[in-house]
């Protein structure tokens, strides 16, 4: 996967969602493919993203994702 810089808000986003049990992880479409689904976990339900992304997109949408379930499930 391509490279991918996190910022603070990255970061504290990431551990808000650890701690809440979001878990947002990619997921290899295949061997070798170099494009990835990505894995959305809240709370045992789990789901996949409708597309895929490739290995410059990856992260980005990671964190948007990430981000999304913060805004939505923070206190």
């Amino acid at each position: 996967m391509g490279p991918y810089k996190a910022t603070q808000e990255d970061l504290e986003i990431r551990m808000w969602c650890y701690r809440n049990r979001v878990v947002i992880t990619p997921v290899e479409v295949g061997y070798r493919k170099r494009s990835w689904y990505i894995e959305i976990d809240v709370g045992g339900k789990i789901n996949k993203s409708p597309e895929c992304y490739t290995h410059t997109q990856i992260w980005s949408q990671i964190f948007k994702y990430r981000k999304y379930y913060y805004e939505k499930y923070k206190q």
